[in-house]
């Protein structure tokens, strides 16, 4: 008998629509987590890009002497990998050991991984989910997701689980539907006397779909495109229903951060991580590098967090997830903004290829290229070899392609500061970009 992992990270029906490519890259940028770990496996949709990059990643990692992931790939047959699983769930009885025990990496426990979990399960297989079940609509009022830190139009008075446990957050309302929007909308202007607000659907991630609005007219100019889109209808148990709305008042974010944690503990490398944004959309992570200020701030608001999970719902103490941070102009702590509960986060990847590559105590970052593709990992290693910026496991530094396909390319660049890294991946993009190896947007 023996204890293995199954990574399989599947995207989620309410990201559906939003404009990104997150079938592709939310399974593909856990290839990296499998480099080095024998008892971890990843199911992977049979993706082009993504099974050349395998091909290339295999020979990367054996040239650095570590050894490379083992995969389960499934036909690519739905926007949900979990769903793929279940239509093929006979390629995993072929490779899976029944006696063994399975304990299943998703990104987020949905119905959908449910289902091919207990197909398996009545066939004997031991499998066990490492992350509590998303509620979605069974709980509305659950801090997992973003209604959960906001006041409810329905119930204006009731203090929202930030207020609770004192945990700084933007004055915030959500609701369903163009009416309660527009009430939402009225009670965070009347609150903060400032018509600009930011629009955040209450089931959602990586901020395609938020949008910052300077009144109510571009308020609802922008539910009205959300409907017509159809990236406002969620899939749920209970059929089609329409995706609630966080209005959140407008911050002058002078920085943005974030922590990720797993159980009690916060598991970012130096407690605190920066985020590289576009707009509203998250493009990476930079580790290591801030003052004990904001590291101590972070973690007090992660006690904070964890005081009322403890006293409020006992049984998600072991979640996982991640929080983002804002450093306000006129604010002398980070405001929490965003709180991801029981999912896996962008910012994970780089977090557990430090543990692999051995530079948990490094500066380091992860940065998503703003550009295609124009060729594969293995010339694009070669580039970066050529030019001795290839990541090195004798001097713990350089540049690693953390994922690169279409969809998805980023770059991991380890170093001595947080200075030397950020030119390294600038200066990495202009030799990549001269070599014709990417396509700038």
């Amino acid at each position: 008998m023996a204890n293995e992992i199954l990574v399989a990270h599947s995207s989620r029906r309410d990201f559906e629509g939003d404009g990104d490519p997150d079938n592709v890259y939310i399974p593909g940028r856990t290839l990296v987590l499998g480099i080095n770990r024998p008892d971890v496996q990843i199911i992977l949709p049979s993706m082009p890009g993504i099974l050349a990059y395998e091909n290339d990643l295999e020979k990367i990692v054996n040239n650095l002497n570590l050894n490379a992931p083992r995969t389960i790939y499934v036909p690519d047959e739905d926007y949900l990998l979990d769903v793929s699983v279940l239509v093929n769930i006979g390629l995993l009885q072929q490779v899976l050991v029944q006696g063994n025990k399975y304990s299943v990496e998703p990104y987020s426990n949905t119905p959908e991984l449910q289902n091919w979990i207990n197909v398996l399960r009545e066939h004997g297989y031991d499998l066990n989910i490492a992350l509590p079940e998303q509620v979605f609509f069974k709980d509305l009022k659950h801090p997992q997701h973003r209604a959960g830190w906001s006041r409810n139009v329905e119930k204006p008075d009731e203090q929202s689980f930030a207020e609770r446990y004192g945990i700084l957050y933007p004055c915030s309302y959500w609701g369903t539907g163009l009416m309660q929007l527009k009430e939402a909308y009225e009670r965070v202007v009347d609150e903060t006397n400032d018509p600009r607000v930011v629009l955040k659907p209450v089931f959602s991630a990586g901020g395609s779909t938020i949008r910052k609005v300077n009144s109510l007219e571009e308020a609802v100019v922008y539910y009205d495109g959300m409907v017509a889109s159809g990236a406002l209808f969620v899939q749920s148990e209970d059929g089609l229903r329409e995706n609630p709305i966080e209005v959140q008042q407008y911050l002058k974010i002078k920085e943005n951060y974030s922590f990720q944690y797993r159980g009690d503990r916060i598991a970012t490398p130096g407690g605190i991580t920066k985020q590289y944004t576009h707009g509203t959309a998250w493009k990476g992570n930079l580790f290591n590098s801030f003052d004990d200020k904001l590291v101590l701030d972070a973690a007090d608001k992660f006690r904070s967090y964890r005081y009322g999970m403890t006293r409020e719902y006992p049984k998600l103490v072991n979640d996982r997830g991640g929080a983002d941070l804002a450093e306000v102009e006129g604010c002398d702590e980070l405001a929490l903004i965003e709180w991801n509960g029981s999912r896996f986060t962008g910012a994970d990847p780089a977090n557990d290829l430090s543990k692999i590559f051995g530079v948990t105590k490094k500066a380091f970052l992860m940065r998503m290229v703003e550009a295609k593709p124009n060729c594969g990992l293995g010339e694009v290693w070669e580039i970066l070899q050529k030019n001795n910026s290839a990541f090195s496991m004798q001097t713990k530094s350089g540049v690693f392609p953390i994922t690169w396909f279409e969809g998805c390319t980023s770059l991991f660049v380890a170093g001595e500061n947080a200075s030397v890294i950020e030119r390294v991946y600038d200066t990495t993009i202009d030799i990549l970009d001269k070599e014709q190896a990417l396509i700038l947007n």
